[in-house]
């Protein structure tokens, strides 16, 4: 009910796949590069609503966990923000750079990566469900924010399945886990976050007109966005063991 694993992954396995074969597209590995105007338009309006809800403010540290090809951290530029980017695939990294995302490090997600208690703010959208360690994912995040930092997460929510259409948009081959508003709600809390917000999103393609072709929350029928606070150091609570 709560949280659903796809068939065992290991960390190498994701590593590789995540690193070198993500985004094929007939059977040739792409960035995303050529489709600007709607990544564009997609990120912009991600990132906006980003700041509002958080209520950012200029110059503050922001990291985007799995930026792909950098399009949200671009966007944070455009807004002032001191935006950073980390993500495994070399490919994705390349294109974010030729669109002019200043900081983004090619590499898995850890708790090396950077100094403890580093940013205003963390973004993750559409990534936790390709993780093999959601506690340790969540950990490292708590490490990395700011005492009152804002984190954002967003992932592909099993509360929208209704049919076995859907389910296939939901469960995908390569999504370790799939999430329920409930799993936020019961566990964030145990990683010293505060929930202030939660947005359960379903596609609707009249509701942004402006933007073309591409779900605002992701490819999986919307998705669910939660809004949380660090309000205090994670001191290693229990999940379940393949969490």
């Amino acid at each position: 009910k709560i949280v659903f694993q796809n068939f065992p992954h290991t960390e190498n396995s994701l590593n590789n796949h995540y690193g070198k074969y993500y985004r094929r597209e007939s059977g040739a590995e792409f960035t995303r590069v050529h489709d600007k105007e709607s990544y564009r338009l997609r990120n912009e309006h991600r990132a906006k609503q980003i700041v509002k809800v958080g209520k950012l403010q200029k110059s503050m540290k922001i990291l985007d966990v799995g930026a792909a090809d950098g399009w949200l951290c671009l966007a944070m530029q455009k807004l002032g923000m001191d935006a950073y980017g980390i993500e495994p695939s070399q490919k994705m990294v390349e294109g974010a750079k030729q669109i002019g995302v200043q900081n983004i490090q090619c590499r898995p997600y850890n708790k090396q990566c950077f100094e403890e208690a580093n940013f205003d703010a963390i973004h993750c959208f559409h990534v936790m469900e390709h993780m093999l360690s959601i506690k340790q994912t969540l950990r490292v995040m708590n490490a990395h924010l700011k005492l009152q930092g804002q984190l954002s997460l967003s992932v592909p929510c099993v509360d929208h399945i209704k049919n076995s259409k859907d389910q296939e948009l939901v469960l995908l081959f390569d999504h370790v886990y799939c999430f329920t508003k409930e799993w936020f709600v019961l566990n964030l809390p145990k990683y010293g976050f505060d929930i202030y917000e939660i947005q359960l999103n379903q596609f609707d393609a009249n509701t942004h007109p402006e933007i073309p072709a591409i779900c605002l929350n992701g490819d999986h029928l919307g998705g669910i966005f939660v809004f949380a606070k660090k309000l205090k150091v994670e001191t290693s609570p229990k999940l379940p063991h393949c969490l």
